[in-house]
């Protein structure tokens, strides 16, 4: 299989400078500045600027560095209103004043500073209990504004206006290999916990985790494709071969591969409707595979619509200002700016979802606590990867659309009887639910699956797994994938998603298998999968 490179982020509260527990990384805004510097105007400046403001929050110090990319205190000024409500560190940002040489801009300065919010001080909500045993230490750390310890990074702060229901979780009597966990929750007396969430606003916040999709189109996939595209004589020859070809596989298009393919079409137009078409499948796109591909259109009008095409897909938004390069006009660039400062999260588990009725199904047995390390040598475990990029699909969702959790273990648990809407209340009690959850015993994906599918109104269906069936009542992965269209009778088709996490190690991983059989149920059931290892 095809190996690309994914720019995931697992968002670990790193303390990149001092007083910053969500600064946009050093080398992150050292490419920031840099952008900043060699752009011409103030106006367009300033667009650079907001477009990093959108995705990020900054220590005091790293503001007073890109005010001092202005040459005039106007510029500064202007900067500084949109960058105030970013600052991490209010304590340390009287030392901004000293980007301004007259005093009565340091005092137009400080008057802003002063009716500016604090980025921290609006995310640092409080936690009622947090993890089993350490709500205390988390609040504790985010009332002093100190990273949270490892692991801890995928909980929002939530406020209970009741204690959240707690899940008991009793063993049954069955061999210690399965421990499987049949959940039942107890449900508390009164209306469900309402939640009040505040999210981190910073990618820059995050580090970024090793690894790689494994199931992106293979070469030889790819040459027959282009092939059969060089051979269509007219546009719509060449479009209706793509959307066959496309539609007809459950593996994914890399960056590359999508650049491949558009040089088979020789019409601005023609590549616009290209990638429109394969936009569902692209796995990962870097900002700066973005602006070269907006690049590669001669008009402005075109670049404009691949931009909205390709917005969703885009993985490092903490980068997403580079996309502004693409753009020679500065009306052009002032467009993509505020398209870009509407751009939704893309979670490399989940993608870009588009159902209005969306069932999440998660592993959480034994294997997910295997440890994943990011570039930066922090260990996490897959469960906690998950929960992250669980909380960004979440926030992601179409607007007006509902959702629901089934986790699965041993046992299996629907987190709510019928699908909720996702608004930042229910987002924060689903969220504080997985917070309940830990990495152990087997691996009941039969009875998951059945679960998920007799949702009423669901319409999309994403499935996580590291690991093959140990438990249930059907085990084993072939076994699963030779009774599956069993399980799909007598339900309409609903595409499943599904993805293979499969980074770290596991002792009795079985990483073939697992894959086999993610990929397999995606394509009986017209869904995406994903490989990452």
């Amino acid at each position: 299989m095809t190996r690309a490179p994914l720019l995931s982020a697992i968002a670990l509260a790193t303390l990149f400078l001092a007083g910053s527990a969500w600064a946009m990384s050093p080398p992150a805004y050292q490419g920031l500045r840099r952008q900043v510097k060699k752009t011409s105007f103030s106006s367009a400046k300033l667009d650079v600027v907001k477009v990093a403001a959108s995705s990020n929050v900054f220590t005091s110090a790293q503001v007073k560095g890109l005010l001092k990319a202005f040459s005039f205190s106007s510029g500064k000024l202007k900067a500084l209103r949109i960058l105030a409500p970013k600052i991490t560190d209010r304590g340390n940002s009287f030392a901004i004043l000293n980007a301004f040489t007259f005093s009565g801009d340091k005092k137009k300065a400080a008057q802003i500073l002063k009716g500016a919010g604090s980025a921290v001080g609006g995310h640092a909500g409080h936690n009622h209990r947090g993890h089993a045993g350490q709500g205390h230490a988390a609040h504790g750390h985010a009332r002093r504004g100190h990273a949270a310890p490892p692991g801890r990074y995928a909980q929002p702060p939530v406020r209970y206006a009741q204690p959240p229901v707690r899940y008991a979780q009793p063993r049954h009597a069955q061999p210690r290999h399965v421990q499987p966990r049949h959940v039942q929750p107890r449900r508390a007396a009164g209306p469900a916990p309402v939640a009040r969430v505040a999210y981190p606003t910073s990618a820059g916040w995050a580090t970024q985790a090793y690894g790689h999709y494994s199931n992106a189109w293979p070469p030889a996939a790819m040459k027959q494709l282009r092939r059969t595209l060089k051979r269509a004589r007219f546009s719509r020859d060449k479009l209706s071969a793509l959307k066959l070809a496309v539609g007809s596989r459950d593996d994914g298009l890399t960056a590359q591969q999508v650049i491949r393919i558009l040089k088979a079409f020789g019409f601005s137009k023609d590549m616009v409707r290209a990638i429109r078409i394969m936009e569902p499948k692209i796995l990962a796109m870097p900002a700066k595979d973005v602006a070269r591909i907006i690049g590669s259109y001669p008009f402005s009008s075109d670049r404009l619509k691949v931009l909205v095409a390709l917005k969703d897909t885009i993985l490092d938004l903490e980068n997403k200002y580079v996309i502004l390069n693409a753009f020679t006009f500065s009306s052009d660039k002032r467009k993509a700016a505020k398209i870009l400062a509407s751009v939704k999260p893309r979670s490399p588990l989940y993608g870009t979802i588009r159902g209005r009725h969306v069932v999440f199904v998660i592993d959480c047995s034994g294997s997910m606590g295997a440890t994943v390390f990011t570039h930066s040598g922090r260990a996490v475990n897959r469960l906690d990867y998950v929960r992250y990029e669980l909380s960004r699909a979440l926030r992601a969702l179409p607007h007006g659309a509902s959702f629901n959790l089934v986790v699965f273990a041993g046992g299996v648990l629907r987190w709510q009887p019928a699908g909720v809407v996702a608004t930042p209340q229910n987002i924060g009690a689903a969220m504080a639910f997985m917070n309940h959850q830990r990495p152990d015993g087997g691996t009941n994906i039969w009875d998951a699956m059945k679960t998920a599918l007799s949702e009423p109104g669901v319409d999309e269906i994403h499935f996580l797994t590291d690991g093959t069936p140990t438990a249930g009542p059907v085990r084993g992965h072939r076994q699963v994938l030779q009774n599956f269209r069993k399980l799909t009778a007598g339900h309409r088709q609903v595409p499943i998603n599904g993805a293979a996490l499969l980074m770290g190690n596991f002792r009795g991983d079985k990483r073939a298998q697992s894959a086999e059989l993610v990929c397999a149920i995606a394509h009986e059931t017209g869904g995406l999968c994903r490989v990452l290892q």
